[in-house]
């Protein structure tokens, strides 16, 4: 029996600090979490064969000390994809020096009826935290 419940808790662990690239797989495995398919088993193997071939991969920070290095935002949202629950799932993340220094994926709260209502929440979100 595949320890599917470790497997995922380890890859949100490691989407948290280290692995952004894996945030949507990680967040649809979290969502059957309960009682996973094979095909979500197999899903789950194969992020880890992921992360084992990119190991030598990482963030490279560089301070620039004649310039200042300005912070930019990026967003995304999704127009709900989801139609038994009308909302709409927001991305965002955050670059300094060419890294990614924050991001973050949600389920919007209020139901947009647009998907530019759905865009123009998720520009203010971003706006927010970036300021």
């Amino acid at each position: 029996m595949f320890p599917y419940a470790n497997a995922v808790g380890f890859l949100n662990w490691t989407t948290i600090c280290m692995r952004l690239d894996l945030s949507f797989a990680t967040s649809v495995l979290n969502q059957n979490m309960h009682d996973p398919s094979p095909a979500h088993v197999r899903a789950c193997k194969h992020a880890f064969q992921c992360l084992r071939g990119m190991l030598d991969y990482h963030l490279k920070y560089r301070c620039n000390l004649r310039s200042p290095t300005p912070m930019y935002g990026f967003f995304d949202a999704d127009g709900a994809s989801k139609l038994d629950e009308q909302r709409s799932t927001s991305g965002c993340y955050y670059l300094l020096s060419n890294c990614v220094v924050n991001w973050s994926s949600f389920r919007q709260r209020l139901i947009a009826f647009s998907s530019t209502k759905a865009e123009y929440m998720a520009m203010a979100t971003t706006a927010f935290e970036l300021v």
